[in-house]
């Protein structure tokens, strides 16, 4: 397919005929996922355009889910129709309460700092980041800690913006220059920590839920990770699968 040529005379860009074509030969199976696609100067010669050219389609493509590329390897499938499926929402993000309470959340820190060694780990990234830490309550009780870490050369200008009572996953989809593709969620029952205890009005050292968030783009690299505390008997994980059509 990758035969086919591209009209010069058509009022269509070539870098989109380009993704036409590529994205046409992905959705066929004829290129399988995880295989290699021809390098930019293959492609170049192919169709006989710049590499200015190549760029922009493969850049396309890698950002609506149809190619990844791994540096030092080549650009790979990443699947045969990556709008299909079965995808994960969930509605947590949305809500730190169980359905039907009403609750309040509060930003308690907000700030810039360097990444401790496990967050440096879940970001793979060791500059700078931003840090925020909200409280979950229902009735004046702490029910929820939530807390956002993201490398601040994503998020330009976030240190004067007021977060409020917004959503942190919102937050990242709203402020992150790369843009999250997909979210890698761990639950885990673990032990609180003394600050956060105290923070949730509970022992320290006492049971909670515990959620780690790794938010990433297109191209697998992380672009925030948010860890969540939940009380335990307070707090409820609700999951949606759905099927796209």
């Amino acid at each position: 397919m990758l035969e086919k040529n591209i009209d010069r005379e058509s009022g269509t860009t070539l870098y989109v005929q380009i993704y036409g074509i590529i994205r046409g030969i992905i959705e066929s199976g004829e290129w399988q996922p995880d295989s290699v696609i021809p390098s930019e100067d293959e492609l170049c010669k192919l169709f006989s355009v710049s590499k200015a050219t190549v760029r922009l389609a493969l850049a396309d493509l890698v950002r609506d889910g149809f190619l990844r590329r791994q540096q030092g390897k080549g650009t790979f499938v990443r699947s045969p129709l990556p709008h299909s499926g079965l995808t994960m929402k969930t509605r947590m993000s949305d809500s730190m309460f169980r359905d039907g309470i009403r609750g309040v959340r509060e930003t308690l820190v907000t700030g810039i700092q360097e990444p401790e060694e496990n967050i440096r780990e879940y970001l793979r990234f060791g500059g700078t980041i931003f840090y925020a830490q909200c409280r979950g309550s229902v009735d004046g009780v702490p029910t929820c800690i939530e807390e956002l870490f993201a490398p601040l050369i994503f998020y330009p200008g976030i240190e004067e913006y007021k977060i409020s009572d917004k959503s942190l996953l919102n937050l990242v989809r709203e402020r992150s220059i790369r843009k999250p593709y997909r979210m890698i969620q761990t639950i885990e029952v673990g032990q609180v920590t003394e600050k956060t205890a105290e923070l949730l009005q509970m022992r320290d050292g006492q049971p909670a839920l515990v959620m780690h968030r790794v938010l990433v783009d297109v191209e697998e690299r992380p672009v925030a990770y948010i860890r969540l505390y939940g009380k335990n008997g307070e707090y409820q994980v609700h999951t949606e699968f759905e099927k796209i059509k």
